[in-house]
């Protein structure tokens, strides 16, 4: 490399600031290599330098936001400054080519203007924010600001300090976002008639430089040449082993469709199609699905679940009778389950919730109306009427009653709901409604689609019976409301 004083270098390397690199030198071919009749000093950027040593870095990746213009998007001043001194027709992008110095302190450096226009078209079209073209609106950038995402090109000039004065460069103006359109292009001007067969081909296309972000496919897609398709994971048409899917033509040019891994398949070979390994459902399995009949109810786990939703509510308690040595208390209600069970039926998980008590008797003194059973309520989705359309209500207690021919019976409770108590006569009491059964909610992970839900609902507590002996006696006690689950899963 040539030497240069420094004072020289610091007056060119202003110059070259201030002003587009233009020169009269004459072009030689040496070599093979095109080269200027004399030195030229070229300069870059960077906003920070690892491991600077007497001005020079010994890797690329130790620069960073190497650049050949002086501020970055929000005009503030890069931090260091490279120069290099040669012949070369081309500027380097190498930053281990260059020789560093810190601009801080450079005092000319502090004056930037950015502006940016909305307006597509050719360049020369736009003029520049001093002079506009035609119908052109140049924005300014507020120092600090980020280039709009509207900014369809981008004007910067810097002004130097010199002991001259003030010196102001150039309008440099750049694209930074699409800038085509029908001033550029005719519209209709490009169409599968004006490009001609094989002009855009994989060579002239550069790689991942058409993504499908990029592109809506609203007509039919062709594939028809050897090998063509969509595909991922999967090498070729023929590939049974790789998880994956392929959709289009083999080596040969032949049809096919796959799309599984190696022991679970479908595979369409350009004639038949087979299935491999594959699982079958008669449902989705994300249905919402109610069990509210007392016993015991199977739930298939379909293939597609990735997890389940489970909700359970034990029975209702069944209502208290009167007072004495006559009256009972209601039966307690009976406990829901849901069991996991594998291929042999044996239980892998249990989820369950308790029935309600039952309703106590009497105490005696008292002739009235039974006492009514406790409602379930609004517990999850099993609770809500709106997505059930069940009442979940407790049971009415039966009225006091001297003599009648016909006794009442206390109402008997919703899903999950006590039933109502007995009415009071003479100086039995009255008897208390039975309580609701308990509430439970899990989501269960999906371990093996062999697996089943085994669904016990218990059933209602009894209410106390009637007695029916000497005049002035009462009705019973209701009974309680047997459980309720509601299964729902969701995919994988």
């Amino acid at each position: 490399m040539s030497t240069i004083s420094q004072t020289e270098l610091q007056k060119r390397l202003r110059s070259l600031e201030v002003k587009p690199i233009a020169s009269t030198a004459l072009v030689k071919k040496v070599g093979d290599q095109y080269e200027y009749d004399k030195d030229f000093i070229y300069i870059a950027y960077a906003s920070a330098l690892a491991s600077l040593t007497a001005g020079a870095i010994a890797n690329q990746s130790d620069a960073t936001d190497f650049q050949l213009t002086p501020y970055n998007t929000s005009g503030v001043l890069l931090a260091y400054r490279g120069y290099l001194l040669n012949k070369s027709i081309y500027q380097s992008g190498d930053p281990t080519d260059y020789i560093w110095e810190s601009t801080s302190g450079e005092a000319g450096f502090t004056s930037s203007e950015r502006y940016h226009t909305t307006s597509t078209g050719l360049q020369e079209s736009l003029g520049n924010p001093t002079k506009p073209g035609t119908n052109i609106t140049w924005t300014v950038i507020n120092a600090g600001t980020a280039v709009p995402s509207t900014a369809v090109y981008v004007a910067e000039r810097f002004t130097i300090t010199t002991t001259a004065g003030a010196v102001t460069s150039e309008w440099k103006i750049k694209t930074v976002g699409k800038h085509v359109d029908d001033t550029v292009i005719k519209t209709g001007g490009i169409t599968t008639d004006t490009i001609a067969s094989n002009a855009i081909t994989a060579a002239k296309v550069t790689a991942a430089a058409i993504t499908v972000d990029k592109m809506d496919l609203n007509g039919t897609l062709n594939v028809t040449a050897n090998s063509g398709a969509i595909r991922w994971g999967k090498t070729d048409g023929d590939d049974i082993v790789n998880s994956g899917l392929f959709i289009g033509r083999n080596s040969s040019g032949n049809s096919r469709f796959v799309i599984g891994s190696t022991n679970s398949f479908i595979y369409f070979n350009g004639t038949t199609v087979s299935a491999v390994g594959v699982s079958e459902s008669a449902t989705t399995g994300v249905e919402t699905n109610f069990y509210s009949s007392v016993g015991t109810h199977v739930f298939t786990i379909s293939p597609l679940l990735g997890t389940i939703s489970i909700e359970i509510a034990g029975a209702g308690g069944g209502g208290g009778g009167i007072g004495g040595q006559y009256g009972q208390t209601g039966g307690v209600g009976g406990a829901s389950y849901v069991y996991v069970k594998n291929a042999s039926g044996a239980t892998q998980n249990t989820f369950s919730a308790a029935g309600g008590s039952g309703g106590v008797k009497g105490g005696g003194g008292d002739v009235a109306t039974g006492g009514a059973g406790t409602g379930f309520g609004n517990q999850g989705d099993i609770g809500n009427a709106a997505s059930d359309d069940t009442a979940h209500g407790g049971g009415a207690g039966s009225t006091h009653q001297q003599s009648p021919a016909v006794r009442p019976v206390a109402g008997g409770g919703g899903p999950a709901s006590g039933g109502g108590g007995n009415g009071g006569g003479w100086s039995q009491g009255v008897g208390l409604g039975g309580g609701k059964g308990a509430y439970y909610s899990t989501t269960y992970t999906v371990v093996d689609t062999t697996y089943e839900l085994h669904i016990v609902i218990g059933a209602g507590g009894a209410g106390d019976a009637a007695y029916v002996n000497t005049p002035g006696d009462n009705g019973g006690g209701g009974a309680g409301g047997a459980g309720i689950v509601r299964i729902k899963g969701v995919l994988a």
